[in-house]
């Protein structure tokens, strides 16, 4: 990623979506965090507020596709040489959300072991990331859930896992 363009984030909307001292509308291109009302919510647009807010971002434009349906500019968000929006997917606090055209790859992201991705991403709304995972615990037969969004695990039997989605 490379800093096209630079200003200062003025406003949080979410974990995907803010504003710059221009008026620019940027939403983070590639990956998708929870809505407003949605579990998860709070802590992506906590997590973006922390690096953004009031500060200098850059943001490397998807050259694919510029804009989404909304207007809002596509792009990679850069605070301090760090791709906020592989820091996302990385923390569990983002989906991977790829639609083609577009110049960037988040799945490079979600599967490397660098700050900075090399390439390829994307917006809008199409392909996601799993959410949960069902997986059996060594240590006995009780089966568990995990929560991408939270961190958390969950027994089968509690009442959050109904709420999951089971993406």
């Amino acid at each position: 990623c490379h800093v096209e363009e630079k200003g200062v984030c003025t406003k949080v909307v979410d974990g995907d979506t803010i504003y710059l001292d221009n008026g620019e509308k940027i939403r983070f291109v590639g990956v998708n965090t929870p809505e407003r009302g949605v579990e998860g919510y709070i802590v992506s647009k906590n997590f973006v507020q922390k690096l953004c807010l009031n500060k200098e971002v850059g943001i490397d434009v998807d050259d694919s596709k510029h804009n989404d349906k909304y207007g809002r500019t596509l792009g990679v968000v850069i605070v301090d040489g760090r791709n906020v929006n592989e820091m996302l997917l990385k923390e569990g606090l983002a989906e991977i959300m790829y639609m083609p055209p577009s110049e960037f790859y988040p799945f490079d992201w979600a599967n490397s072991n660098t700050h900075v991705a090399e390439s390829h991403s994307s917006s809008s709304s199409s392909s996601h990331a799993p959410t949960s995972t069902h997986s059996t615990s060594s240590s006995s037969s009780a089966d568990y859930i995990g929560n991408a969004n939270t961190g958390k695990f969950h027994e089968s039997s509690c009442s959050s896992v109904k709420d999951m989605s089971e993406g």
